[in-house]
């Protein structure tokens, strides 16, 4: 019972001393506080990677996840609460302006490309809000911006690109991540990222037009279709032989997008219809894009 007393005592009595000597305090640094310079909002058209602490203003030649379509200091006092929220708000217009569109648009949305004849496949971009250069830093600025996402982004994440995103547009600009495979060729079966096994990849997609729904089917089947379907994959594989020896075969698919009745005279449907042009092995499974792949060995297992 007495050594137990006495512990205590002991601890008290440490107590009483640390708090009679008090905390001991290093000795600091002399001179004079001076502010710093605040983050400055990048410009509109800049481009950011992400190191996974902060987004940096980098080259839009080197890796980024994304492009700058307005941005404003958080710490600007002119600015109200209000003033912020509207900012905040117009994303989506911005990124329709900076893109060439008009009008409001939604978070995500497809450029397509104009013209007649076989065309790129559309690419998908995201409106977004970032804050940097720290994440919901309050003296750093938050910006709009406008990312690209991948069409198998199920299965994964969009990867840094390179180039802006009008430089995408081309197949042959688009990383692996951006290409389009199928293990089923199947309108509503979800894109596959290409460096799985595969049965078969997008090369390009084209609007035909007709005049009624029985004509939908002799469309799709039409030989020039075909014809410049095979002509679009050697440029796009960049080969003489895209079939490679008959290991692979072009295929021209379609569906219908829309129908609409005339009223005009006689009676008729104008009906759209999207056809694609495919590219897939007569047997055994790719493993990895054949967009560009030139000179290099076919990835057929």
């Amino acid at each position: 019972m007495r050594r137990r007393v006495a512990g205590v005592g002991l601890v008290v009595a440490a107590f009483i001393a640390a708090a009679a000597l008090g905390p001991r305090l290093g000795p600091g640094l002399a001179g004079v506080p001076t502010p710093g310079p605040l983050p400055s909002a990048p410009l509109t058209g800049a481009c950011l990677a992400d190191d996974g602490e902060q987004l940096r203003a980098v080259s839009c030649d080197a890796p980024h996840v994304a492009e700058v379509t307005r941005a404003w200091a958080a710490w600007d006092p002119t600015l109200s609460a209000t003033e912020r929220n509207a900012l905040r708000a117009g994303c989506r217009g911005a990124a329709q302006s900076y893109l060439g569109g008009s009008g409001p648009a939604p978070t995500s949305f497809a450029l397509i490309a104009g013209g007649s004849g076989w065309q790129p496949l559309p690419l998908t971009v995201v409106s977004d809000v970032v804050s940097g250069p720290v994440r919901d830093d309050p003296i750093g600025y938050g910006a709009c911006v406008v990312r690209v996402q991948s069409p198998s982004t199920s299965y994964e994440a969009t990867p840094p690109v390179t180039g802006r995103i009008g430089d995408l547009m081309p197949m042959d600009r688009r990383p692996e991540a951006l290409r389009s495979c199928y293990v089923v060729r199947e309108w509503l079966a979800p894109p596959i990222p290409c460096r799985t096994w595969h049965l078969g990849e997008e090369l390009a997609t084209q609007i035909v037009s007709v005049s009624d729904l029985a004509s939908v089917v002799p469309a799709i089947a039409d030989p020039l279709l075909a014809s410049t379907c095979a002509a679009e994959a050697a440029r796009v594989v960049r080969v003489g032989d895209p079939t490679f020896g008959g290991r692979l075969r072009t295929v021209v698919d379609g569906r219908v997008l829309q129908s609409t009745p005339t009223t005009t005279g006689t009676l008729t449907v104008n009906v759209t219809v999207q056809v694609r042009c495919l590219i897939e092995t007569t047997g055994g499974r790719l493993t990895d894009s054949v967009i560009d792949l030139g000179n290099r060995i076919l990835p057929l297992r």
